[in-house]
């Protein structure tokens, strides 16, 4: 039975089955999802793998890092497994966003993965490392694109090393005044210790206490009692300044210390993300296209440290600008309207 619209419903159970279609504004939420019927509204899944018999038309179907198989034709959508597998059997006029991508035919799409295979395209863009097409082909008045754009992304290899370096830098620059923060805090809090175990300042501390419990009790305080305790507090005046001192000081180096292990947990995570980067794009890029029968042009993009990928870029307007500036000052590796390509290239990785 159909769920019409507008309705939501959120699963917490392994595996869902849905006879039927989801309809335009029906929201469904859950893990594993098999939809035996098309999708016109949205399915998102938190884990497992998403399955649909039919097609998805003005619809969006999302998976955090599973399978994503459509049967039919997907048409003006978006479906995304950034880091997952997506198997499609026909697209138009949709963007897809993928780790790995598989699709039998695709006119007037985008398509964002890592490793692409594609059976047929026609006015359309993608990117990947890996990238195998049988055959790439222009359709008059199916869109304003006059060209198939194939976009590899290259490393800029010096920036990213520079960064690496710099982080770095900023990491043992940190780590050491951490450590120095660490130990003085250390020799503060053993310092204030030992003033606290004195015994005239243990004795004070205690008829403090003492005088506290009175007046929070509201009786009266012995005049000759006051007197002995104030001048016990004269007597420790200069270990009271100590002693105030270092919990002020104490109060600094624990923020110190916390600040700094925050700054060397972000130095890390961010060094770590640009390794991470210059591996993934040091991979080996192929580029295999069968048979060109319309005008198709494959480029390069530089990353540097300080650039996403395409593939991380969730924004359609930042998208269409960034496709947008690979004009003719970018490097082109092929451009044709007939014809093969088999490109090949392995950046060097010094990691």
């Amino acid at each position: 039975m159909n769920v019409k619209a507008p309705h939501r419903l959120d699963l917490n159970i392994p595996q869902y089955d849905k006879l039927g279609d989801v309809e335009n504004g029906f929201t469904l939420t859950g893990y594993s999802l098999n939809i035996r019927g098309n999708v016109y509204g949205e399915i998102h899944s938190r884990q497992g793998r998403i399955d649909i018999s039919g097609n998805v038309i003005q619809g969006t179907v999302t998976n955090r890092d599973g399978r994503v198989d459509v049967g039919g034709l997907i048409s003006g959508s978006y479906i995304e497994s950034v880091d997952g597998e997506v198997n499609i059997k026909r697209a138009e006029n949709s963007k897809v966003r993928a780790k790995k991508l598989t699709l039998s035919e695709a006119r007037n799409c985008t398509l964002l993965a890592e490793e692409v295979e594609i059976g047929f395209m026609q006015n359309t863009v993608v990117t990947g490392k890996n990238i195998r097409v049988r055959t790439a082909a222009l359709g008059s008045g199916i869109s304003e694109r006059a060209e198939n754009l194939v976009v590899v992304e290259l490393p800029d290899v010096d920036s990213l090393l520079g960064m690496i370096a710099q982080q770095h830098a900023r990491i043992i620059e940190v780590g050491r005044s951490l450590k120095k923060n660490l130990a003085q805090l250390q020799d503060d809090v053993a310092r204030k210790k030992n003033l606290n175990e004195v015994a005239r300042v243990a004795r004070y501390f205690s008829g403090l206490r003492q005088i506290q419990k009175l007046r929070q009790a509201g009786q009266p305080i012995d005049a000759s009692t006051l007197n002995v305790f104030m001048m016990e507090k004269q007597n420790i005046s200069d270990e009271l300044l100590e002693l105030m001192r270092l919990e002020k000081e104490i109060k600094q180096l624990r923020e110190a210390v916390r600040a700094g292990k925050q700054t060397l947990e972000e130095g890390m995570e961010l060094k770590s993300r640009h390794e991470q980067k210059l591996r993934g794009l040091s991979c080996r890029i192929d580029v295999d296209i069968q048979h060109v029968t319309g005008l198709t042009v494959v480029r390069k993009r530089i990353v540097g440290s300080d650039t996403l990928c395409i593939r991380e870029m969730t924004n359609s307007v930042e998208l269409r600008r960034e496709f947008g500036l690979l004009g003719d000052e970018q490097d082109r590796i092929f451009s044709a309207d007939k014809g093969k390509l088999h490109w090949q290239f392995t950046p060097a990785c010094p990691l």
